[in-house]
């Protein structure tokens, strides 16, 4: 599965990082639903999506010296840059996502970067998936169906310590305002914009629970 990925170069704040994504996305995603790969889920985890770049440089700029000690819960972290700077810069992480392969992927970027981090194969949508309380929960790219937001809330809460930070980024979709109406009820909500590098606008979610 290796021989499909490549490693790119990112560089967050002053931290640099080498992760392994895939070659050729079109042909992985074709091949996913035309022929069938075996997987459920499609591929979704094998690129550096521009919002999970977005977050990473969020928590570079307002959490640097916060992480220290702190635990951290990654939904749909695909291939966790946001995951592995919070690591590096002190945190216990749980890196999640819900297609299986992402574990060997991960393991690889874990390996390059001298990093550790927990990994977790499961779903916001399973209601039997319990792994602990977190002081931040966050996500990149996982807004896309607004019938599911208030299962990802509830997730969310069930997962989050007192006083826990929440940040989901997401590249503006249509629906994505809808997000966050449990959360308003449970502590301050506030929705910001940045740009990263790249010049993609990232759309960010953010509440800290009362």
């Amino acid at each position: 599965m290796l021989d499909k990925f490549s490693q790119i170069n990112v560089t967050i704040g002053d931290e640099d990082f080498q992760l392994y994504s895939m070659k050729d996305v079109y042909s992985e995603f074709k091949n996913h639903y035309d022929n069938g790969d075996g997987f459920e889920e499609p591929p979704l985890y094998g690129i550096l999506w521009p919002s999970a770049e977005g977050l990473a440089w969020h928590l570079w700029q307002t959490q640097k010296f916060a992480l220290q000690g702190k635990t951290i819960l990654e939904l749909g972290c695909g291939l966790a840059l946001p995951s592995l700077l919070a690591a590096r810069l002190g945190a216990r992480v749980t890196a999640m996502d819900n297609h299986r392969n992402f574990e060997t992927i991960l393991d690889q970027n874990r390996t390059a970067n001298k990093i550790d981090c927990t990994t977790a194969v499961g779903s916001f949508a399973d209601n039997g998936l319990k792994l602990g309380t977190f002081d931040f929960v966050i996500g990149s790219d996982i807004l896309y169906e607004p019938d599911l937001y208030p299962g990802l809330e509830a997730f969310i809460l069930d997962h989050a310590n007192p006083g826990a930070h929440i940040i989901i980024a997401d590249p503006g979709r249509y629906a994505a305002g809808k997000f966050g109406d449990r959360l308003k009820t449970k502590g301050r909500f506030e929705k910001l914009t940045i740009s990263v590098p790249s010049g993609q606008i990232i759309d960010l979610y953010v509440c800290q629970l009362i």
